[in-house]
């Protein structure tokens, strides 16, 4: 599938990839907009105690080792047409 067809499967929930990544477990997942009270000391002294802070949604990378990271994808992933549905794993 082409890159707005996965965006689409992203906003149901899906878990997506490209099938020439060949990294075993690379998946990318959205997450949405959040607002939570900062959760770390730093956090409160910058934003202020007790200071919700809101959170933009962003695409988010699940990487071979299992850590996750923020996500943009290059011209080279919105313009591929091998886009598939993963499950995360």
């Amino acid at each position: 599938m082409n890159f707005g067809q996965a965006i689409e499967e992203l906003k149901k929930g899906s878990h997506i990839a490209r099938s020439s990544w060949s990294g075993k477990g690379l998946s990318v997942h959205f997450v949405p907009a959040n607002s939570y009270p900062a959760q770390t000391g730093a956090a409160a002294e910058h934003y202020g105690e007790g200071v919700t802070g809101p959170d933009k949604p962003y695409l988010a990378i699940k990487n071979a080792d299992g850590n996750v990271s923020t996500w943009t994808p290059g011209s080279d992933d919105a313009l591929a047409e091998d886009w598939i549905v993963s499950d995360g794993e």
